[in-house]
């Protein structure tokens, strides 16, 4: 079988390789060679399965000699299945048509399957955070033909050398880990992408997935389990959390907690059929705390604030206060003004809550007001 000239390139639904980057030792080495010398480089041929297994194969030899337990079970499976397989008869009719097989073009989704393995390798050992392609499935191409410029992008490691680190807008976030989460560089370790309370930092950190709330599917927020020292990546919700009788499921569940930060409870939100783990669910680029899920001119957060249905519309809208400030006086007193979301005939009552916690009406301003004074011998000393 004629070996490939591999040098960098692009992938088309991979995640870009530098192109002027120097091939890993091991492709050129007596035992692991998968470059022919005076080849001629095209990255833009399609490649044929029997290239690819001639490439995985090569790069188990080069992990099985230089990792402690080699290359590992799942890649010894792989390429242990590849066809010819040694200690195997075949007729000649066999092999011609093994033959033939081999002569077919493959595909991307060929091509990531037998990448996968390796990449789990390498991760489990800390060279490779993430797989080189996004996370994303809009973007799949699997059944396009893949090139030799993606082989090599795939097959680009080597394990003795420093791990590619390579984050080109400095922002303490390797490329591939962001293209894999995110399909591009967008995001920075400060933001949360997914709302489970994890910085994109803490993900990276973590070895979280920055693009799901909920990494085991345990049905607990990463961000939630992290706090309250159980493991993201292990299916624990029936633990007991410091010998309580809830389960940390059912403790998630009755707490307060608010996973996106939308003002909106997590436990309010799955009462009414909302993802407590998106704060805009139906991505339609309003935050679900200022959309109207039924159009009833009350924002989904004034629902939550006045015990009322988002999802039954509850009649006419009454004003609702919006921008309103305090004023001190002169006199010790203050001025309050507002603003109001939409028209009322209704009037607006203002209250104080008192240290004790309980609250007393402070003033009523007519439905057209929109400032009063509020005079000091309105004011009480447990008012806070």
């Amino acid at each position: 079988m004629k070996t490939l000239r591999l040098l960098g390139c692009m992938a088309l639904t991979l995640t870009p390789f530098l192109l002027n980057a120097a091939p890993p030792p091991w492709w050129t080495e007596e035992n692991t060679r998968i470059i022919e010398p005076g080849a001629v480089e095209n990255n833009y041929a399609p490649v044929n399965l029997g290239q690819l297994k001639h490439v995985a194969t090569q790069a188990k030899k080069h992990l099985d000699a230089v990792l402690p337990g080699g290359a590992g079970p799942a890649v010894d499976a792989l390429v242990s299945s590849f066809e010819p397989r040694q200690g195997v008869t075949y007729t000649t009719q066999q092999l011609e048509q093994i033959r033939a097989n081999n002569r077919s073009p493959a595909n991307v989704g060929q091509v990531k399957a037998v990448a996968i393995p390796f990449y789990d390798r390498l991760m489990e050992i800390g060279y490779v955070n993430a797989y080189p392609w996004t996370a994303s499935r809009i973007d799949d191409e699997n059944y396009a033909i893949a090139n030799i410029g993606q082989i090599k992008r795939m097959f680009s490691f080597d394990v003795r050398l420093a791990p590619p680190t390579l984050d080109s807008d400095n922002d303490g976030l390797p490329d591939d880990w962001e293209n894999y989460h995110f399909g591009n560089l967008d995001q920075d370790g400060t933001g949360d992408y997914d709302g489970d309370g994890l910085s994109n930092a803490d993900e990276f950190a973590n070895k979280t997935l920055a693009y799901d709330p909920d990494s085991d599917k345990d049905g607990i927020p990463d961000g939630w389990e992290t706090a309250n020292g159980l493991n993201p990546k292990l299916f624990d919700s029936n633990t007991h959390l410091d010998g309580n009788p809830l389960t940390a499921l059912q403790q998630y569940q009755a707490s307060d907690a608010d996973s996106d930060a939308d003002l909106m409870p997590d436990k309010w939100e799955r009462a009414y059929g909302m993802d407590p783990h998106s704060a805009d669910e139906d991505r339609n680029d309003t935050l679900d705390t200022n959309d109207d899920f039924d159009g009833d001119g009350i924002l989904n957060v004034w629902e939550y604030r006045d015990g009322t249905n988002p999802r039954v519309a509850d009649g006419p809208p009454t004003g609702r206060v919006v921008n309103l400030t305090s004023t001190p006086t002169s006199d010790g007193g203050f001025d309050l003004s507002w603003d109001i979301s939409f028209p009322s005939d209704q009037p607006f009552t203002f209250q104080r809550r008192r240290q004790d916690g309980t609250w007393r009406t402070l003033i009523t301003a007519p439905p057209d007001a929109r400032r009063i004074h509020v005079g000091p011998e309105l004011l009480e000393p447990t008012d806070e």
